[in-house]
Protein backbone atom coordinates (compact mmCIF):
# COMPACT_ATOMS: atom_id res chain seq x y z
CA UNK A 1 0.00 0.00 0.00
CA UNK A 2 1.41 3.36 -0.81
CA UNK A 3 -0.28 6.50 0.56
CA UNK A 4 -0.58 9.44 -1.80
CA UNK A 5 -2.79 12.39 -1.67
CA UNK A 6 -5.19 10.83 -3.14
CA UNK A 7 -5.93 7.62 -0.92
CA UNK A 8 -4.32 4.61 -0.90
CA UNK A 9 -2.77 2.78 -3.79
CA UNK A 10 -1.89 -0.88 -4.18
CA UNK A 11 1.55 -1.30 -5.34
CA UNK A 12 1.48 -5.12 -6.00
CA UNK A 13 -0.96 -7.81 -4.42
CA UNK A 14 0.28 -11.41 -4.75
CA UNK A 15 0.72 -14.99 -3.30
CA UNK A 16 4.38 -15.51 -5.61
CA UNK A 17 7.10 -14.36 -3.52
CA UNK A 18 9.23 -13.30 -6.63
CA UNK A 19 7.17 -11.25 -7.99
CA UNK A 20 6.72 -9.35 -4.38
CA UNK A 21 10.31 -9.49 -4.53
CA UNK A 22 10.36 -7.90 -7.44
CA UNK A 23 7.49 -5.37 -7.13
CA UNK A 24 9.26 -4.15 -3.56
CA UNK A 25 12.49 -3.90 -5.38
CA UNK A 26 10.97 -1.87 -8.58
CA UNK A 27 9.44 0.76 -5.58
CA UNK A 28 12.96 1.00 -3.71
CA UNK A 29 14.58 1.83 -6.45
CA UNK A 30 12.10 4.34 -8.04
CA UNK A 31 12.23 5.70 -4.08
CA UNK A 32 16.01 5.87 -4.62
CA UNK A 33 15.96 7.93 -8.05
CA UNK A 34 13.39 10.47 -6.79
CA UNK A 35 15.34 11.36 -4.13
CA UNK A 36 18.63 11.56 -6.14
CA UNK A 37 16.90 13.70 -8.34
CA UNK A 38 15.74 16.22 -5.31
CA UNK A 39 19.08 15.89 -3.92
CA UNK A 40 20.48 17.01 -7.70
CA UNK A 41 18.45 19.70 -7.55
CA UNK A 42 18.76 20.85 -4.81
CA UNK A 43 15.75 20.17 -2.85
CA UNK A 44 17.32 19.31 0.42
CA UNK A 45 14.61 21.54 2.65
CA UNK A 46 11.96 19.27 4.54
CA UNK A 47 7.88 20.95 5.25
CA UNK A 48 9.57 22.70 8.61
CA UNK A 49 12.54 24.37 6.58
CA UNK A 50 10.43 24.84 3.70
CA UNK A 51 7.93 27.05 6.28
CA UNK A 52 10.79 29.05 7.71
CA UNK A 53 11.54 30.38 4.49
CA UNK A 54 8.57 31.52 3.64
CA UNK A 55 8.23 32.98 6.85
CA UNK A 56 11.69 34.53 6.47
CA UNK A 57 10.40 35.70 2.97
CA UNK A 58 7.35 37.05 4.07
CA UNK A 59 8.84 40.73 5.35
CA UNK A 60 10.22 41.53 1.86
CA UNK A 61 7.03 40.69 0.31
CA UNK A 62 5.56 43.16 2.16
CA UNK A 63 8.19 45.93 1.41
CA UNK A 64 7.72 45.19 -2.13
CA UNK A 65 4.03 45.23 -2.06
CA UNK A 66 4.15 47.92 0.27
CA UNK A 67 6.57 50.02 -2.54
CA UNK A 68 4.44 49.18 -5.62
CA UNK A 69 1.70 51.03 -4.44
CA UNK A 70 3.56 54.07 -3.66
CA UNK A 71 5.56 53.36 -6.87
CA UNK A 72 1.47 53.44 -8.22
CA UNK A 73 0.23 56.46 -6.22
CA UNK A 74 2.63 58.84 -7.07
CA UNK A 75 2.46 57.63 -11.19
CA UNK A 76 -1.12 57.61 -10.87
CA UNK A 77 -0.67 61.43 -9.33
CA UNK A 78 1.53 62.71 -11.74
CA UNK A 79 -0.19 61.41 -14.60
CA UNK A 80 -3.27 63.18 -13.24
CA UNK A 81 -1.41 66.52 -12.86
CA UNK A 82 -0.10 65.94 -16.47
CA UNK A 83 -3.05 65.30 -17.96
CA UNK A 84 -5.05 68.48 -15.94
CA UNK A 85 -2.45 70.47 -17.80
CA UNK A 86 -2.45 69.47 -21.01
CA UNK A 87 -6.39 69.49 -21.02
CA UNK A 88 -6.23 72.85 -19.72
CA UNK A 89 -8.14 75.74 -21.84
CA UNK A 90 -5.89 77.96 -23.19
CA UNK A 91 -7.12 81.96 -23.12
Amino acid sequence: MLDTRYGRTVLAESYDIPEMAQAVTRYVARRLVERERALADGVTAGPLVTEQIVRLDRPRQRWFLLWTFFFGLIAGAAALFLLALLTQPHP
